[in-house]
């Protein structure tokens, strides 16, 4: 495994990790029922990242928050991050 794939495989699971922190810190204990994030980040052959995100949220049915936009923004801000992690690394990300 070369440095960047090492890299990539980082970002990934800075990505998963921060939109889960994000969704958790955000929501009353116990609002959240299941929740399962899946970042993909790939290389073109032009060189540019890109990087893919799963989220799939079970919230208790009596919470009052709008889940789907809080999931845009979590994801959001960890693409924002990942940005600037790759762009840190001579790395283009696509976008």
């Amino acid at each position: 495994m070369s440095v960047d794939d090492e890299l990539l495989e980082k970002v990934a699971v800075m990505v998963e990790e921060k939109v889960r922190r994000r969704i958790y810190s955000r929501v009353p204990r116990g609002g959240i029922l299941d929740l399962s994030t899946t970042a993909y980040v790939d290389r073109g052959e032009d060189g540019r990242i890109s990087i893919n995100v799963d989220v799939e949220v079970r919230a208790h049915p009596g919470l009052r928050l709008d889940v789907d936009k809080l999931v845009d923004e979590a994801v959001e801000e960890a693409l924002r991050e990942a940005d600037r992690v790759l762009r840190e690394r001579g790395l283009k990300p696509e976008g």
